[in-house]
């Protein structure tokens, strides 16, 4: 006697949330999904180190008095993409600048939380 059994695409309708949750971070940051965590956990460290490397000097070059509005368009993409915001080609120059202005603000911001979290927290928040 044959049963029946739930269809696949049933299946994945539970299951592919959390991966493509997952997925959609690491992509985000331009990261590889593949291997094992600690791999994954290292790529994620050394990026975030990356971002805060990169915005400790565009926040240097801010107060010496270059504005993120003199940035070259391919400079002010590459930025907002690094920083995991999508498409930031399809955005028009003055909400790209914000978005970076806004970022650099954030990012800037003394607290408690360690700068990696920080930056985490924002690629989270700006995705």
């Amino acid at each position: 006697m044959l049963t029946s059994f739930p269809s696949p695409t049933h299946a994945l309708q539970f299951d592919a949330a959390p991966i493509y949750s997952t997925y959609r971070k690491y992509r985000l940051l331009g990261l590889s999904t593949l291997g094992p965590d600690f791999m994954r956990t290292h790529r994620i460290r050394k990026r975030l180190s990356f971002l805060l490397l990169d915005d400790i000097l565009l926040i240097k070059e801010v107060n010496k008095g270059m504005k993120v509005e003199k940035m070259k368009d391919r400079e002010l993409a590459e930025a907002l993409q690094t920083r995991g915001i999508p498409n930031p080609e399809t955005l028009s120059r003055s909400q790209r600048n914000s978005l970076l202005n806004g970022w650099l603000g954030q990012a800037a911001v003394t607290s408690d939380a360690d700068d990696l979290s920080r930056r985490l927290a924002l690629v989270l928040t700006h995705a």
